[in-house]
């Protein structure tokens, strides 16, 4: 594996998490619509579905957003430990 596949790996770690910010804010905006669609046929009021929608985004943006950290860290180290033996190889220097 050469620096330009690392490089390449770090761009497309990139586009996953402009595909993950777009998937968050598409989520956060369907559940502020979901969020006045029950408002309006519902008794309780706005506080408890504006808790219940919050509760929603926070959880599921939580557990996506540290599913992929772990993803990009565990490649990046592997990146770095690749380009330090490769360095340290001299033959592709």
């Amino acid at each position: 594996m050469d620096i330009a596949k690392i490089v390449n790996s770090q761009i497309t770690n990139l586009e996953k998490l402009k595909k993950i910010l777009f998937y968050l804010v598409t989520g956060i905006l369907l559940s502020s619509l979901l969020l006045l669609y029950l408002y309006n046929n519902s008794n309780y009021g706005l506080f408890p579905l504006i808790l219940f929608t919050v509760l929603i985004i926070v959880i599921v943006s939580a557990i996506s957003l540290t599913l992929e950290y772990f993803h990009i860290v565990r490649e990046i180290r592997y990146n770095e430990l690749l380009l330090q033996s490769l360095m340290e190889d001299k033959t592709y220097v």
